[in-house]
This record gives structure tokens, C-alpha cells and sequence, in this order.
């Protein structure tokens, strides 16, 4: 699968303005139809950067998912459900909160 650059800004775009639901949008039938991928940020967490001496198997000790960042996924998970992907591979990166967004 060969996505161009355009393909890949109106995606990112679009996935960072999650709102309303489309289902008979082009970006969600690329997506159903596997002709794109969506390219997400975690969802809201306080702060920046993570505090000194954090460990990334100890969520602990990571700047986590606030309330509104847990709400923010949710909201994105329903979102691509409503628009016919109930399941995808889904690649996250080892910090808490971004394995906490994806699930």
C-alpha cells in the first residue's frame, strides 16, 4: 500500500479533528477499506515531558491520560467504530499513556 503525501495530510488532518460522524466520508471509506492508515497523538495529558527518573515499565512514574485524555479516547474509539472499524492493528509507542489511547 503506497500512500502519498496529500493522502497522508488530509488523514492526519482529519484524525486530529475528530467530531461529528461520517461514515460516508472518503477518509473513513479509505480506512475501512485499508487504502489509508490513521496516525494519532495520545490523548490529553498534563504537562510535558516526562518527570526525571520516570520508567517506562512503571506507569507510575509517566505523565499519564488526565480524565479528559481518557474521555478523548473513548471518544476516539467510538468514533472509528461508528464509522464501521471495530478492529485494526494498532502499532503505540511503550509510554503508558500512549498504550492507554490506543486501547
Amino acid at each position: 500500500m503506497r500512500i502519498g503525501r496529500r493522502q497522508f495530510l488530509v488523514l492526519s488532518l482529519g484524525a486530529a479533528g475528530f467530531g461529528k460522524s461520517h461514515a460516508s466520508g472518503p477518509l473513513w471509506a479509505a480506512l475501512r477499506s485499508g487504502e489509508a492508515i490513521a496516525l494519532l497523538r495520545h490523548a490529553a495529558a498534563p504537562g510535558s515531558g516526562d518527570p526525571p527518573g520516570f520508567r517506562l515499565g512503571d506507569c507510575s512514574t509517566q505523565r499519564n491520560l488526565s480524565e479528559q485524555g481518557r474521555a478523548q479516547a473513548r471518544a476516539i474509539g467510538d468514533m472509528f467504530r461508528a464509522n464501521g472499524i471495530s478492529s485494526a492493528a494498532v502499532y503505540s509507542s511503550q509510554w503508558c499513556r500512549c498504550l492507554e489511547t490506543a486501547r
